[in-house]
């Protein structure tokens, strides 16, 4: 699916209660890259598992999204929708 930008919601599974929210364009090595500690944000929470992710055309939908989903409104919505 080339072409894509992808806002991607993550779980750990150590730290009950712990999301992370990234924007990328291959979210399946970035994922990689969090599980193996090479993102300081996310090391002392792995192994992550996805839990949710958005595919957008323009780069700019997707940050903007990304954004929206760490404000309080967009947390709530992400824990009633994603």
């Amino acid at each position: 699916m080339s072409g894509f930008h992808y806002v991607y919601l993550i779980d750990s599974m150590t730290r009950p209660n712990r999301r992370h929210i990234g924007v990328t364009q291959e979210f399946s090595a970035r994922l990689r890259e969090h599980n193996l500690g090479a993102v300081p944000e996310t090391a002392r929470g792995r192994p992550w598992k996805l839990r949710s992710v958005i595919a957008f055309r323009d780069a700019d939908r997707a940050e903007n999204f990304g954004r929206f989903l760490r404000t309080s409104a967009g947390r709530a919505f992400a824990r009633r929708w994603l």
